[in-house]
């Protein structure tokens, strides 16, 4: 009897080379996972090691594998139920190696780069972490790297401007509202439910008139919900603001008029599905009626990168000008702004970070937004808040602290 020991990445070579080895006629003796050591182990956890043995008596007839102690016996036959075992035990375990193979492949390809400067790989793993999609992150990094000098490899501060610099590129923004002469500033705030698009119409009036010194108008379209015209309604009393409220698209144009004298007139519209096209067909009367100079598409930051999406793509029936992202507060995964806008590309306008009117709210700022992308908390981003003017008194400051 000639007994051989292999060792291979899988069942199914293992096998094969037993066959090559050994011939048909081989019995698997004994079959067991083992660690492959060396340099570069790390690649390949697990293999396998099988023993087979041959008798080299043994008929012709005999089956490609057969279990120790088996009688020779003709084609005709078929397997016994002892090798229908050992047949499915082999394959089960050969797919459950390959998938555990795969997915270290995959983790091992993304998790780190290999040939990447310590320092830089830093970056691309928080990049990952931080929920940007792995393959922008990989060809964020390797474009990095192939512009750095070697010198540079291990000098954190470089490597950190150039990381950021990179990720400063990916981001449009808007800056602050434009004002022209003669006519109001008309700003419309469109979304889904839920993001907290009232929250924010308050803070951006705040904003406008205690620090900016604007006049400020509003004017609400979301009577879906009694609750978000009453705390409109509550805000625009406290801060001495007008307000408007609206309930179909053709008054829309009568209460831009009332407040003609503003600089900037601020329009709350009621949360719709990106799914429901009839509320969707609504809306997009709303804004052909206000003729906005300034539509923003308002977004939660916690939505997942496929729901931001597809709330994208339905909302074109509305075409907006700006991002707007809300309750930064509310994730320590920022990754996923810089996926939406690589992946459907606009500006930027502002951020919420909480629930405290007027202050949680700030511009969008490249530099900031490169940060964020790196940062699990708005601390380590470093947001300025505020639409960086001076107010027009702390007294009135105060009154809506």
């Amino acid at each position: 009897m000639k007994i051989k020991k292999i060792v291979a990445p899988t069942m199914k070579d293992a096998l094969r080379q037993i066959k090559l080895e050994l011939g048909d006629d081989a019995i698997i003796l004994k079959s067991r996972k083992v660690n492959k050591s060396g340099l570069f182990s790390f690649l390949s956890r697990e293999q396998i090691e099988v023993t087979a043995a041959v008798d080299h008596q043994a008929p012709d007839n005999s089956p490609l594998l057969k279990s120790p102690g088996s009688s020779p016996r003709t084609a005709d036959e078929g397997p016994t139920r002892r090798d229908r075992f050992l047949l499915y035990d082999i394959r089960d375990e050969v797919q459950r190696i390959d998938g555990a193979l795969n997915e270290i492949g995959q983790k091992l390809k993304y998790d780190s780069m290999p040939g990447l400067p310590r320092e830089l790989n830093k970056y691309y793993i928080d990049m990952v972490e931080n929920g940007l999609e792995n393959r922008l992150a990989a060809d964020i990094a390797q474009e990095i790297y192939k512009n750095l000098n070697p010198s540079d490899y291990d000098d954190n501060a470089v490597i950190a401007k150039t990381v950021i610099n990179a990720l400063r590129n990916f981001f449009n923004t808007s800056g602050a509202v434009k004002f022209a002469d003669g006519k109001p500033a008309v700003v419309a705030l469109i979304g889904p439910t839920g993001v907290g698009k009232t929250t924010t119409i308050a803070k951006i009036a705040s904003q406008y008139k205690f620090f900016a010194n604007k006049k400020v108008g509003l004017i609400s379209a979301d009577t879906y919900r009694l609750a978000a015209v009453e705390q409109l309604r509550t805000f625009a009393r406290i801060a001495s603001i007008p307000l408007e409220v609206v309930y179909e698209a053709k008054d829309m144009p009568a209460a831009v008029r009332k407040l003609a004298d503003k600089e900037l007139i601020l329009i709350d519209t009621a949360g719709r599905s990106h799914r429901d096209e009839e509320k969707m067909r609504e809306l997009a009367d709303f804004m052909e009626s206000a003729h906005p100079s300034e539509i923003h598409l308002t977004l939660s930051a916690g939505t997942k990168i496929s729901d931001l999406v597809d709330i994208v793509d339905r909302f074109r029936t509305v075409p907006s000008d700006y991002y707007l992202f809300t309750k930064l507060d509310e994730t320590t995964a920022f990754g996923d702004i810089l996926n939406l806008v690589h992946t459907r590309p606009k500006p930027l306008s502002m951020l919420t970070l909480g629930q405290n009117v007027p202050d949680d709210i700030a511009l969008a700022e490249k530099t900031a937004l490169a940060k964020l992308v790196l940062s699990r908390s708005l601390n380590e981003a470093g947001i300025n808040k505020g639409i960086n003017v001076r107010p027009s008194s702390q007294t009135e400051r105060n009154r809506l602290v």
